[in-house]
């Protein structure tokens, strides 16, 4: 699934917070895949407007939509962050939009997470 960063940024935000071992590695492994890379940071001319705020700004025309495969394990982490948010009615415009990809999305046709290279 093609993501852009803004994109990869929001996955972030419905991935747990709290959670077991073997959900720790699945996070872990998720957020390896999903950070924004030097490169990428150099190439959209990424700048932090405010640390405090967390506020940074990109070139979004130069974003590189990374091609990202997810296993199961990450699929249903994924969609379930997505759905505890959409049960609650917290979703805002974005997320809905990027979450609704997510829902039907099949873990069989995934490849394993740390396949995902560029």
């Amino acid at each position: 699934m093609k993501l852009s960063i803004k994109e990869r940024i929001m996955l972030f935000g419905v991935l747990p917070e709290r959670m077991n071992f073997d959900t720790y590695a699945t996070v872990k492994a998720l957020k390896g895949v999903l950070a924004i890379t030097e490169q990428e940071k150099a190439d959209v001319a990424w700048t932090v407007v405010s640390e405090e705020a967390g506020t940074i700004r990109w070139d979004d025309a130069k974003d590189p939509m990374k091609d990202i495969r997810f296993d199961a394990a990450a699929l249903k982490l994924i969609q379930d962050g997505f759905n505890r948010l959409n049960d609650r009615q917290e979703l805002t415009e974005d997320q809905a939009a990027v979450g609704l990809r997510f829902k039907d999305l099949k873990a069989e046709v995934v490849e394993p997470a740390d396949s995902g290279k560029e």
